[in-house]
């Protein structure tokens, strides 16, 4: 990166002496004007423990949704359609 260009190692060791200094850097760039997730649309600069159920219900919901057009009974016939039939004398109850 341009930004650590002309920087010795001891003096970036010095500003990155833990995974922890690392992982803030990293997240001050990709986050700087505060948490803004697309998937939700929109823009979050905290999570309270009060919500967190919440927003990771919409986001899986969001995500579950987004990834394909088709619905879960197309998904579900399509499956059924590739595989190879079971037959009952093949399942085995333990």
């Amino acid at each position: 990166m341009e930004l650590f260009k002309g920087q010795s190692f001891l003096e970036f060791t010095e500003r990155f002496k833990t995974d922890l200094d690392c992982e803030e850097y990293l997240a001050s760039i990709k986050w700087e004007k505060g948490y803004c997730c697309r998937k939700l649309r929109g823009i979050y600069s905290w999570v309270s423990e009060f919500n967190i159920d919440r927003y990771l219900a919409e986001y899986s919901f969001r995500i579950n949704r987004s990834q394909s057009k088709e619905t879960i009974f197309n998904k579900l016939v399509k499956r059924i359609v590739e595989r190879s039939p079971v037959f009952q004398s093949q399942l085995v109850c333990s």
